[in-house]
């Protein structure tokens, strides 16, 4: 496919199924289709994959007519979104997390539903103040929950410090808190003399969000693998989303502690734990990808793609042949600039190579848009989280 041809990719929508009373809820991102083949309609489409992390957002614009702008913005919020390419080959996919829509002269805006809290918890102490002198009781926490938030969105805690109150103080303030978070935000404007199409523009995040909003903590035991502490992870994931097969959850035996008691996020877990590399210091990625799978394995240190600067089409080519289509491309690879320092002795090593990127994010614009990044590579990060946590190699 040359750049001189057209490229859209197509945008299916669907509405989740979700089953409450059951742990985890039941949630189907499939559940019911929307909308199958948004293309035409689709404008200024891009996303961003990252290294660590995988899908990570999109956003895309879309010009249509009253009705359907007014479907999403009552039910777009949560909806699963799958872009393929022209092959049906999944590229990106994630959930609706805002929308602003223009119809006329107003401006509606719905979301983020990253701020979402229908499933909350609040953490004080006891304060008793009937006495002379206040008196403090043991730590404790209160749980409540929107279940009408709940069946509509799925499952988004929050964890809320209450500070030093009375039990009644606690139950109040716990219910105000959820009474303002438990559903969406909307805000509208009002532009008089605008006279605006009919369009709705979509900001998505991939899956992998969804640990930042889930508190994950275990209890102290004897020390287990590395990987079967990140499976655990996602085996407390909320609303089921996750695909639990981990056939691409690389083994990694190093030993960690499986006690989490500072009310991090499942993702900060995650992440605190892509810090400690191996044994032998090499980087691990994690990301979530096609059909919500989570991938974990160790960074490559051999080449998978290469570039020609001189190239007027700028055109990614895979090393054993063959080009790879921009919206195929994905991060945590090396990519090597073959017209670059031409003569120059190669290193052994990838990350000694001026001609040589190592992918750390890379945002897609539709047609032919790519923005690369690159960043550094090296044993030391492993060396001192290692050294700085405790771990030891099995």
């Amino acid at each position: 496919m040359s750049q001189t041809q057209e490229f859209a990719p197509t945008i299916s929508t669907y509405r989740p199924t979700i089953t409450t009373g059951v742990s985890p809820i039941g949630y189907g991102v499939k559940g019911s289709i929307v909308q199958p083949t948004l293309s035409s309609q689709i404008e200024g489409y891009s996303h961003t994959i990252q290294a660590v992390g995988g899908y990570w957002s999109a956003q895309f614009k879309i010009n249509t007519d009253q009705l359907t702008l007014e479907k999403w913005v009552t039910e777009g919020l949560g909806r699963h979104i799958e872009v393929t390419d022209n092959s049906a080959v999944i590229i990106w996919e994630g959930f609706v997390n805002k929308i602003s829509a223009s119809l006329g002269p107003l401006d509606f805006v719905t979301g983020p539903m990253m701020n979402v809290d229908n499933d909350v918890t609040l953490s004080y102490t006891t304060l008793d103040t009937t006495g002379i002198a206040p008196v403090f009781g043991a730590p404790k926490t209160l749980q409540v929950s929107n279940t009408a938030s709940i069946a509509k969105y799925g499952q988004w805690p929050a964890v809320v410090s209450g500070g030093d109150i009375s039990d009644a103080r606690a139950a109040d303030q716990i219910g105000s808190y959820l009474a303002e978070n438990a559903w969406p935000t909307n805000s509208k404007s009002v532009n008089m003399g605008n006279a605006a199409n009919p369009q709705v523009s979509v900001e998505c995040l991939g899956y992998i969000h969804l640990y930042e909003k889930m508190p994950y903590t275990a209890a102290a035991g004897v020390d287990i693998n590395l990987s079967d502490k990140i499976i655990a992870v996602l085996n407390a994931q909320l609303n089921g989303i996750t695909d639990t097969d981990f056939n691409y959850i690389e083994s990694n035996v190093l030993q960690v502690p499986p006690i989490e008691d500072k009310q991090n996020s499942g993702w900060q877990v995650i992440k605190n734990l892509l810090s400690f590399g191996d044994a032998a210091f090499n980087r691990y990625l994690f990301g979530m990808y096609a059909n919500q799978m989570p991938v974990y394995a160790a960074a490559p240190l051999t080449l998978e793609y290469q570039q020609q600067l001189s190239d007027p089409e700028q055109k990614v080519v895979a090393l054993g042949g063959g080009r790879v289509l921009p919206w195929h491309i994905l991060p945590g690879k090396w990519l090597v600039f073959s017209d670059f320092l031409v003569g120059e002795t190669e290193p052994a090593d990838l990350r000694q190579d001026p001609r040589a990127m190592f992918i750390e994010s890379l945002t897609y614009t539709a047609p032919w848009g790519l923005q690369m990044r690159g960043g550094k590579t090296d044993t030391f990060a492993q060396q001192l989280a290692q050294a700085g946590l405790g771990t030891r190699a099995a």
